[in-house]
């Protein structure tokens, strides 16, 4: 076997691997995987390796670096991320992620995380990856708490009443600045970033609007297809069918929690989405399952959160 830095044309190899080493549903095509990993401003090309043994591609660890502080503040700025992994054999995947362990821990990072990076395809292993965690358990990394994707057919949505004084729209341009003032008050570094790139690439009407006597009080973001940069759930396009759609993220402030105002947001979003034809529908990373199951949705996808630490 020969090892190597990763190249941007290693990417239909990558794509091939890729979807014989996970199940079905977490199949990708060529250009998501392009969109999640060289297209990113967090790639890493240094630290990222391919392994071919003769004319066979079979391993690749592509490494993204920290989005604090590049893209956004808040973060944790020494640490890196594995941001997509497949292989033939343990031993190419050993090879392959080791490289990428030295690479990343020469640069002074203090803790590799599976996914979860800026434009992520994976927010932790997968339960039905039994070779994702076999890999990454040989190298030394440790799991952590679980996260899941819940999904439903919207077809029959019905909503909740709405509670009174509440009004729900998509935004429009002239509530970008309110939107990045609420973000940058209330919510993570990494939730104004994703969200207000995401409305200057697929245009404002993508966020919709919880408004509480006049005033912009919540927000969730919506994805549908067709999307141009298809975030978080909605990398599973493939598996989740024609007319496919995302949720989220999704959040009130703080003054108003409590009152059953995020319950409304998330009605009204989902029948918006139903009105323009969306049908499943996914809602991705959360430990809320009580919430989102009130709604109709059920777990589909469960993963682990797992990192290697490199301080020690």
């Amino acid at each position: 076997m020969a090892i190597r830095r990763f190249q941007s044309a290693d990417l239909p190899e990558v794509e091939g691997l890729w979807n014989r080493f996970y199940p079905a549903r977490f199949r990708l095509d060529l250009e998501m995987l392009r969109l999640h990993t060289v297209d990113s401003p967090a790639f890493d090309f240094d630290a990222s390796f391919a392994v071919a043994d003769g004319a066979s591609f079979v391993a690749c660890s592509l490494i993204k670096s920290s989005a604090t502080p590049t893209l956004y503040p808040g973060g944790e700025a020494r640490h890196a991320h594995l941001c997509a992994f497949a292989c033939a054999s343990p031993d190419s995947g050993d090879e392959a992620l080791r490289a990428s362990i030295d690479a990343v821990r020469r640069r002074g990072a203090t803790r590799l995380v599976l996914g979860q990076d800026s434009r992520h395809l994976l927010p932790g292993c997968p339960d039905d990856a039994l070779g994702l965690r076999a890999s990454l358990e040989r190298v030394g990394f440790r799991r952590g708490g679980e996260i899941f994707d819940l999904e439903r057919d919207l077809q029959d949505y019905r909503p909740r009443p709405l509670p009174e004084g509440s009004a729900f729209r998509p935004l429009d341009e002239a509530d970008m600045k309110t939107l990045d003032r609420l973000l940058k008050d209330e919510f993570s570094p990494r939730w104004r970033f994703d969200v207000t790139d995401k409305a200057r690439r697929e245009g404002p009407e993508c966020v919709f609007g919880l408004f509480v006597d006049g005033s912009l009080s919540g927000f969730a973001l919506l994805q549908q297809e067709g999307a141009k940069l298809p975030l978080g759930g909605a990398v599973w396009r493939a598996s989740l069918g024609p007319n496919w759609c995302s949720l989220g993220p999704i959040g009130v402030v703080k003054a108003l929690r409590g009152r059953g105002l995020g319950d409304a947001l998330l009605g009204s979003a989902l029948e918006r989405l139903r009105d323009r034809g969306a049908r499943r529908c996914i809602i991705d990373w959360t430990v809320l399952a009580s919430f989102y199951e009130a709604h109709g949705f059920a777990v589909t996808r469960r993963y682990t959160a797992m990192s290697l630490d490199l301080a020690t």
